[in-house]
């Protein structure tokens, strides 16, 4: 807990460091950026992991069965 605590203290100071010195806005991408850049993160740890124990991991294709058809309100 204290290491998750020292890293967003970090984060934010550095956040607040360069909006002072290099006069930056702060822009808030969204969740959606932030789910995205979640998931390829969780995607990279995962490879690697696999590639440690010699697997290769690879992304399922979307088939006409796994995309959610839209419901009419009823």
């Amino acid at each position: 807990m204290k290491v998750a605590t020292l890293a967003t203290a970090r984060k934010r100071t550095t956040l607040i460091y360069r909006m002072v010195i290099w006069i930056q806005d702060y822009v808030n991408d969204g969740q959606e950026a932030y789910d995205e850049h979640h998931r390829k993160r969780t995607l990279r740890y995962v490879n690697g992991n696999a590639m440690e124990f010699g697997y290769l991991v690879l992304q399922k294709a979307a088939t006409p069965e796994s995309i959610p058809t839209p419901t009419s309100p009823g």
